[in-house]
């Protein structure tokens, strides 16, 4: 066997993302908004859009809390119930 082990650690431990690209980050901008909140990103101008990649400490904040908020409303109340989001 070559390389490197896997280094061992626990889930939810760290998080890794790439640069998603300005258009993308405008997709989610736009569909933010749509759905009553604020940008996700902060405001940027044309050139810093192309060559700043926003994405911090607080957008990942705002991620898990959105996961949480739709993995709750996506969960089933009982074992029958059936719901689309």
């Amino acid at each position: 066997m070559t390389g490197r082990p896997f280094q061992p650690f626990e889930p939810g431990q760290r998080v890794e993302y790439d640069n998603v690209g300005s258009v993308v980050r405008d997709r989610i901008n736009t569909l933010s908004r749509l759905t009553g909140n604020s940008s996700f990103y902060p405001e940027q101008n044309f050139a810093e859009k192309l060559l700043i990649d926003p994405t911090g400490g607080a957008q990942m904040v705002k991620a898990e809390q959105i996961i949480n908020r739709l993995s709750t409303d996506a969960r089933p109340k009982q074992l029958t119930d059936v719901r689309m989001i």
